[in-house]
């Protein structure tokens, strides 16, 4: 993929960009669909509390930080600790303060006002998969249509799927338990042994 792409200029070459773009979707068509289950428990969490099907997704949208959503609807009471719950949250989201750190080479080139919506989209897996591509290019900075790619499958997905788990709270429950169990079964069943058989295999030595 040409420099061009990867940088704040990649809009003059509009297909490449919008291939460009795809190949992230499609890199995070796995995660999205992990995001499935987690999402469907958050709404139905969400709405056991009191959330409205307006409310949740300006949470999930605004916040887009998994791990403080959950923390904050675990803490929501009525009326709400609202210095608690903005403690927690800042508490369980500090490690992007590490990861922005981390990623702020990789988008050097970018004019501020990109920079900033490039963070404010960042979660550890777009994060984590636009550092590895940008590694295994040997490059010094992301592919930003890459990266969009990855940013816009997850973040529509977290707030499409958390909206729907507020719809349908009871069987959002249900359903979002039954593939979280999947999910962990199969991580400590079949996961490891496709793991074991990569390590081992032939080509694993060149």
């Amino acid at each position: 993929m040409s420099s061009s792409v990867s940088t704040s200029s990649g809009l003059r070459d509009k297909p490449a960009y919008v291939a460009e773009m795809g190949r992230g979707l499609r890199a995070a068509l796995p995660v999205m669909l992990g995001f499935v289950p987690f999402a469907l428990v958050l709404g139905a969490q969400a709405a056991q509390k009191g959330l409205s099907l307006f409310e949740v997704p300006m949470m999930t949208g605004l916040n887009f930080g998994g791990g403080s959503e959950f923390a904050a609807i675990h803490l929501w009471t009525s009326p709400p600790h609202i210095a608690l719950i903005v403690a927690m949250s800042f508490l369980v989201n500090s490690r992007h303060i590490l990861m922005g750190a981390a990623f702020e080479p990789y988008i050097r080139r970018l004019p501020r006002r990109r920079a900033f919506v490039a963070l404010f989209f960042m979660c550890d897996e777009s994060w984590a998969m636009s550092l590895a591509d940008a590694r295994s290019r040997s490059a010094t900075h992301i592919s930003v249509p890459y990266y969009a790619g990855i940013c816009a499958g997850l973040y529509l997905t977290w707030i499409s799927m958390t909206t729907l788990g507020v719809n349908g709270y009871f069987w959002a429950l249900i359903v979002g338990h039954g593939l979280l169990a999947v999910f962990m079964v199969y991580r400590m069943t079949v996961a490891p042994d496709t793991a074991a058989s990569s390590s081992t295999h032939p080509m694993q030595a060149t």
